[in-house]
């Protein structure tokens, strides 16, 4: 890692790669504020080290005196053998006006360990932490040591699901540079760009920090040496994830960051990452490569919200910047559960209503056979699951005043499914059935669609609307009496554990990630059932 030289520095003296790498993982502090050390071994619940600047944990301390805990419940742990520019990336927020906090410090000087070749220990960093607490303030100071600190990060790009989370960090970002002449002296002039959908600062060492929309086309055509990814709870799927890393593929010393606090069942990015995390805290030195810092508090769902103990593991800033009143104000106003995914930093299970009625799923059972060829307007659905291990096609018909479905295929495979086989598979199906339309969603078989020749059959991508309308219309189907299938095994065991997500005003739709296993069978399911739904007419009344 080259290393830039900031004159004229207020709060510092100039910055050299010798005065800069701290091998004793002490970093710089706030003003009038001890140095703060760290333990090189896992925190274990209950135990925390102490040291001058880190204030004591709640454990004896009355409510009115509790300040959280410094050290992360759970974390790959700092290796002190190892050099860190932590603290550059401190001291070059402390002449924008930014004081790190103990924990802020040591989740800098984790995440920003270096080895021997000059290149980052940890291509990936992730921190999980309740809310307001402070660590879009890391965020803040993390891209100002790429702008004009670090020489080997080129181009920083920024995403959130909510485009207005990173443009609220922009804005700061370029109050603090224009109200810092070392900043503003290495912007060139037109070097800030604020115009909604073209925020970017560039310096005059040819930096730049981007901020792009949350859309996977977004990341295409740029080769990022930092990304960022803020509120990575709100990721629901993959697409994001899987179109930016492949930015940094060809830069010689990339680094990501995801920061969040706890996601919920649908949080598939962030929930993979705080597995590993965890993991790699359980067996450590088995993934050099991430760096995983977890405040939260202990015990699951039994932990009493009203506990000040379990406050002070999740807020490391309690006592400091987030006062006790301002906690209990929250677990007045909160329910439970959105008290302990703000406050408290757990991850609560939703108790998801099954999609479609089991029992009357099971009614519906009745006729016999294949759907054979020969019938009108056949339709198909086709689902891929998100770990692509498990996929599924549907078809549906109107026969005789009843919409008659099965599964025509399905297809499994721990390593992952071969779509092309698929889309083979389908055109044979397509073709022998003259199917009329088939119905997918583009997140999950968008690649086998594209592989699929027409052959007179319309191509259907499901748009979120309609996967909403298409989960009512294989509800009413299922209720009314109207569908019948023919007791599939397959498809009976994942319409027992199909979920359904609520998004509010009484529509819903079927979670891939809220379901314990597998439900591509009725996702397929119920694409084919809104492409040939026709409801019987009711009866006339005479």
């Amino acid at each position: 890692m080259h290393l830039r030289w900031l004159v004229s520095c207020r709060a510092v003296s100039p910055m050299t790669r010798s005065s800069s790498l701290s091998r004793s993982g002490r970093s710089g502090s706030r003003p009038g504020a001890g140095r703060s050390s760290v333990s090189s071994s896992r925190h274990q619940e209950g135990r925390m080290p102490v040291t001058p600047s880190m204030p004591l944990s709640a454990s004896s301390a009355p409510p009115e005196q509790i300040v959280g805990s410094q050290v992360p419940r759970i974390w790959t742990p700092r290796d002190l053998k190892l050099a860190s520019l932590g603290p550059l990336m401190a001291r070059t927020a402390e002449i924008g006006g930014i004081f790190f906090d103990p924990w802020q410090h040591l989740v800098a000087d984790c995440g920003l360990e270096v080895g021997d070749d000059g290149r980052w220990v940890h291509r990936g960093v992730c921190l999980l932490v309740a809310r307001q607490n402070g660590k879009t303030v890391l965020l803040e100071a993390r891209i100002l040591a790429g702008l004009f600190a670090f020489d080997d990060e080129k181009l920083i790009l920024h995403t959130a699901q909510d485009r207005a989370v990173p443009r609220e960090l922009f804005q700061s970002l370029v109050e603090r540079i224009h109200a810092t002449p070392e900043f503003r002296r290495r912007i060139p002039k037109r070097g800030i760009r604020e115009a909604n959908g073209q925020e970017q600062i560039t310096t005059v060492d040819g930096s730049s920090y981007r901020i792009l929309a949350p859309r996977p086309a977004a990341f295409r055509t740029w080769s990022a040496d930092l990304l960022i990814f803020d509120e990575a709870r709100e990721q629901h799927d993959t697409a994001m994830w899987g179109a930016a890393l492949p930015t940094q593929r060809a830069r010689p010393n990339p680094q990501w960051w995801a920061v969040s606090n706890a996601g919920g069942p649908d949080s598939v990015v962030l929930n993979g990452l705080v597995e590993r995390g965890r993991r790699a805290a359980d067996n450590p030195g088995t993934d050099r490569r991430f760096c995983y810092l977890e405040w939260s508090a202990a015990g699951g769902m039994d932990r009493d919200v009203e506990d000040p103990h379990a406050w002070a593991e999740a807020n490391p800033s309690l006592g400091i910047r987030l006062t006790v009143e301002t906690i209990l104000e929250e677990l007045a106003a909160l329910d439970p559960d959105a008290f302990r995914t703000e406050v408290l930093c757990q991850s609560v299970p939703t108790s998801t209503a099954a999609a479609i009625p089991p029992a009357a799923w099971m009614s519906c059972g009745g006729h016999d056979g294949e759907i054979s060829q020969g019938l009108p307007r056949p339709v198909l659905g086709i689902d891929v699951n998100g770990s692509r291990t498990h996929a599924a096609a549907v078809m549906a018909v109107v026969r005789d005043g009843r919409l008659i479905v099965d599964i025509v295929a399905e297809w499994r495979d721990p390593d992952g499914v071969d779509q092309n086989l698929i889309a083979a598979d389908l055109r044979k199906w397509m073709k022998a059935y003259k199917v009329k339309d088939l119905g997918y969603d583009e997140r999950a078989a968008g690649h086998i669609a594209a592989l699929l020749d027409r052959q007179g059959t319309r191509i259907h991508k499901m748009s979120t609307t309609q996967f909403v309308i298409a989960a009512a219309n294989l509800f009413d189907a299922v209720t009314t009496g109207y569908l019948s299938h023919r007791h599939n095994p397959d498809l009976d065991d994942q319409i027992a554990v199909a979920a359904r997500k609520d998004t509010g005003d009484d529509a819903w739709y079927i979670s891939r990630s809220a379901s314990p296993d597998s439900v591509s069978a009725v996702i397929a399911l119920a694409f084919a059932v809104h492409l040939a739904y026709r409801p019987a007419a009711p009866p006339r009344v005479h």
